[in-house]
């Protein structure tokens, strides 16, 4: 997701990339995805149950043909962020059970993970002190 899309106020953006059986993820097929996404749903039902929305619920889509192959959902949570953070333990209790699922969520601030992990990234990795840093954060 480009760092210039504009997303509303109170909403959240995600995207699951899936693996194949060969562990590709650009070649994954429509079909796939839906079983994917059937079994991500599945395995989040009984939390989905319990949980009262404020505006729109956690859901999932195919993305579009001509993007990267994935889900995506879009959830709007108005006033109540704790539906922001709900959706973060769902997709983080889907990535514990599936070691090659990859997911990024931004909200309107951007890479609102990062930006809470900032004060607990080295300082190595301020801005101040490099020229070109990528930094990946694998758990």
């Amino acid at each position: 997701m480009a760092a210039s899309m504009d997303i509303s106020e109170n909403t959240v953006i995600y995207k699951l990339f899936c693996a194949n059986n060969d562990g590709n993820y650009n070649t994954i097929s429509h079909e796939a995805l839906e079983i994917f996404a059937e079994k991500y749903v599945s395995q989040i039902t009984g939390f989905l149950r319990r949980y009262i929305w404020q505006n729109d619920p956690f859901n999932l889509r195919i993305a579009e043909p001509g993007s990267f192959p994935h889900l995506e959902g879009v959830t709007t949570f108005e006033d109540n962020v704790e539906d922001e953070w709900f959706i973060v333990y769902l997709l983080f209790y889907l990535s514990e059970r599936d070691r090659n699922l990859v997911i990024q969520i931004q909200d309107n601030d951007g890479e609102f993970l990062l930006i809470e992990a900032a004060d607990s990234l080295p300082n190595w990795s301020a801005s101040a002190t490099r020229l070109s840093l990528k930094l990946h954060i694998i758990s």
